[in-house]
């Protein structure tokens, strides 16, 4: 009968046979080319970030059987540095599944976090299923559609890319002056993950993802960047919104059917900009949290703020069924 022969962190020699485990049980049904974590994910799995070193594995007989990536970064929240364990690639081998084994692994990982000196932690993925180990929804996200239709009725031509006040372009790795100017936009936000500037990099081009910068044509300076869902925009300055997804369709061209971005309830100026003009627009919350420092978390309510924006000038008490 097959045992159990360890379970915790996991060691280099055993980082490739773990990884080829969790891209099986992730993407084994994929269409050619498969997806492969290093790939999407290079902000966590490449080799210099010693990635073994943050997945707890189980072994059967030797053999890796199951993993769950426990990854702790520094967050700022406003004037407070909170101690963030990320939880990410839960994966369980397809032949060793209703054993218990992520449960396990699950374990291990949060107890190295409170052993680390974790606040909370944060996570995607089922609600019930973890809320057995006392996550729960939070947070909140503005969503926001914008369409081409809705520029034209600002009269706004984005295919005279010479008449737009911004130039949108993609980031490679090698433009450190413009990666700079995006993470100082990063960095000015009350709430921030703090990167080095490769790390920075590399997590905008997570889930096979592509950075985009927005120049404006008369300073040259950098006034936003977006990820193709998150936009974060340089609040400092007055940022044309409209004139903004105008340059990111310019640059898309006709692949893009419309932009849809996403941003946090204290970006309060930028999300009231948007709902003036956008098509569609909805909240929702945006990840599973779990909370060890309670009275250090609540601490933060005290200076971010949590009222919610001035998104809804609509009559909302109206609500249609469609019966036909």
């Amino acid at each position: 009968m097959p045992e159990i022969t360890y379970i915790g962190p996991g060691k280099e020699e055993d980082w490739e046979e773990t990884l080829a485990m969790m891209n099986d049980a992730f993407f084994a049904d994929d269409p050619e080319p498969r997806r492969e974590f290093l790939r999407i994910l290079p902000k966590l799995y490449k080799p210099q970030y010693k990635p073994w070193e943050h997945n707890y594995i189980l072994k059967e007989d030797g053999a890796v059987k199951a993993t769950v990536g426990l990854f702790v970064f520094d967050e700022v929240y406003g004037s407070q540095l909170l101690k963030c364990g990320g939880i990410g690639n839960v994966a369980v081998a397809r032949d060793s599944r209703r054993k218990g084994y992520m449960l396990k692994c699950m374990d291990a990982a949060l107890e190295a976090a409170v052993a680390q000196g974790c606040d909370f932690s944060a996570l995607g993925g089922q609600r019930q299923r973890y809320g057995y180990w006392g996550y729960e929804r939070g947070g909140i996200l503005h969503h926001f559609d914008v369409t081409r239709t809705n520029l034209r009725h600002l009269d706004i031509d984005f295919t005279e890319e010479e008449s737009l006040k911004y130039t949108a372009f993609q980031v490679a790795s090698e433009d450190a002056d413009t990666i700079r100017a995006m993470k100082a936009i990063q960095d000015s936000k009350p709430v921030h993950v703090v990167y080095t500037e490769e790390e920075f990099y590399d997590v905008l081009c997570s889930w096979d993802r592509f950075p985009t910068a927005f120049k404006d044509k008369s300073t040259g300076g950098i006034v936003a960047f977006t990820t193709d869902s998150s936009l974060e925009v340089d609040t400092a300055g007055p940022v044309d919104l409209p004139q903004l997804c105008a340059a990111y369709y310019a640059l898309k061209g006709d692949a893009l059917d419309r932009i849809s971005f996403q941003l946090p309830n204290y970006e309060t100026a930028v999300i009231a900009g948007l709902q003036a003009f956008c098509d569609n627009w909805r909240t929702t919350t945006c990840e599973m949290f779990k909370v060890w420092n309670t009275e250090k978390v609540a601490a933060v309510g005290a200076e971010l703020p949590l009222e919610h924006p001035p998104l809804y000038a609509a009559p909302l008490w109206m609500h249609h069924y469609d019966c036909v």
